[in-house]
């Protein structure tokens, strides 16, 4: 299963792998039929309406500039070392790369869909469901990464603002100083900032702003 595991990361999805105990000497044998590999293509957005995809795109991917600073994945060794702590994973092994190997694992697929989620929130987009699926393309043994956006949602907007605590600093100056107002929209990113300025602002205190996911308001 580990060597599965390696060979889908690496561009072989259908490699064949049985592995036996050689009962003449302390070793396992792997017979492997390695089958065609792919390497990456283009990104391919399925359903998306309203939401950008670029930013979704370059989150997902890597320039050919940076091609070269990305470590090579599952290096297979001759022997296993020594210290399980030697063995060390890095994200960089997961994203798009064009022109080099695809990734059909399934840690893979998770740490793109972790992108993917990662930016939608970003955009505004948290009721968003999609799914991320890899397509091959025996013609030219290229995979394309296929972004499926199964419902898009509204994009959040704030409704209301309910201020609670404030003693020393009236509701209008607390929103005045976080630039805040009904009808904006609402991102992962206004939430960071928001307990940021508060946090740095030497007067108003908070633990926890917008801790929960918005609705669709």
């Amino acid at each position: 299963s580990h060597l599965r595991l390696g060979y889908a990361h690496c561009g072989f999805p259908s490699a064949e792998i049985t592995a036996k105990c050689n009962t003449n000497a302390p070793a396992v044998i792997d017979h492997i039929v390695q089958g065609p590999r792919y390497l990456c293509g283009p990104v391919e957005f399925i359903g998306a309406r309203k939401m950008p995809t670029q930013p979704i795109v370059q989150a997902l991917t890597i320039t050919n500039a940076d091609t070269q600073a990305l470590r090579q994945p599952f290096q297979f060794q001759d022997n296993a070392p020594a210290n399980r702590n030697e063995v060390t994973e890095t994200n960089n092994s997961s994203i798009w790369a064009a022109g080099l190997p695809a990734h059909f694992d399934e840690f893979s697929l998770h740490f793109l869909s972790g992108r993917v989620t990662n930016t939608l929130e970003k955009l505004g987009f948290f009721l968003a469901k999609f799914k991320v699926q890899v397509v091959t393309n025996s013609e030219d043994r290229t995979a394309t990464l296929q972004v499926k956006i199964l419902e898009e949602g509204p994009p959040a907007t704030i409704e209301s603002i309910k201020v609670t605590g404030n003693r020393k600093n009236s509701r209008e100056a607390l929103l005045n100083y976080l630039s805040l107002k009904r009808g904006m929209k609402f991102t992962s990113d206004l939430a960071a900032d928001i307990n940021n300025r508060l946090y740095h602002s030497a007067r108003f205190l908070t633990n926890s702003v917008l801790a929960g996911k918005p609705d669709s308001s």
